[in-house]
């Protein structure tokens, strides 16, 4: 990929990917580039170029590093760097207020390439559960751990990574986790996913399907739900009583 000198962008080639602000899977198409003669003066060792979303048609930025400068001709690696990232998603309707909050941070550090914060905040979330459920919930998380590296086939070594960070509370193996790769730093995101979609998530939704059948099982007895700090409690009274 090229610039000539008369602004003319040659042999750009953007891929359909998933646009970070309607999420839609959509065709993205170049609508500024940069100037020849302002990239020739400054000299700069990558240069942006803009392009729009064909589903939503919001701008969306990527970085490209520059190959070589001539008098004719600016050359352009042809893989960019992707600047917007999708916002990770996450459902923390049955999370605590306070696992919530940690989580919440760490996928905001994750999003923006933070991976010191991410795994940082990643322990934090963790120590929280801890704290919540006491001892033995911790050795549940560290069975549950376990089975996801069973069921992913994870290798032993990047699942003791992924340990130290969640159970090992020593400054020194945060320092080892700043070093780690972004595909590791994408396996610990999607186990700690997991991990507390069955530690908070499903035994949530479970009790609340439960209650749900029980009312319906029991016409005589009224639900009502009520949403109180991002957690559903549902309140049982008798119809035949006549109360509210």
């Amino acid at each position: 990929m090229y610039l000539d000198a008369s602004n003319h962008l040659h042999g750009l080639s953007l891929r359909a990917m998933e646009c970070p602000h309607c999420r839609n899977h959509a065709q993205l198409k170049p609508t500024a580039i940069p100037e020849f003669a302002a990239l020739s003066s400054a000299r700069p060792l990558m240069a942006g170029i803009v392009a729009h979303c064909d589903a939503c048609h919001s701008p969306v930025f990527f970085r490209y590093r520059i190959k070589e400068i001539t008098a004719r001709r600016i050359d352009f690696y042809a893989t960019p760097q992707e600047v917007e990232k999708p916002e990770e998603r996450y459902n923390y309707n049955y999370l605590s207020t306070e696992v919530a909050a940690a989580f919440r941070d760490a996928l905001g550090c994750y999003r923006n390439g933070l991976s010191r914060g991410f795994t940082t905040m990643c322990r934090l979330t963790a120590q929280i559960v801890f704290e919540e459920l006491g001892e033995s919930g911790r050795l549940k998380v560290f069975d549950e751990l376990d089975e996801i590296a069973r069921i992913a086939d994870l290798d032993a070594a990047l699942v003791q990574k992924v340990r130290n960070i969640i159970f090992d509370t020593s400054p020194e193996s945060l320092e080892l986790a700043a070093e780690l790769d972004r595909a590791t730093l994408a396996v610990l995101l999607e186990v700690m996913k997991d991990l507390l979609h069955q530690t908070y998530v499903r035994p949530g939704r479970l009790q609340k399907i439960l209650r749900m059948r029980q009312y319906f099982a029991d016409p005589d007895d009224d639900v009502v739900e009520v949403q109180q700090d991002e957690k559903v409690t549902v309140l049982k009274t008798s119809r035949s009583a006549g109360t509210n």
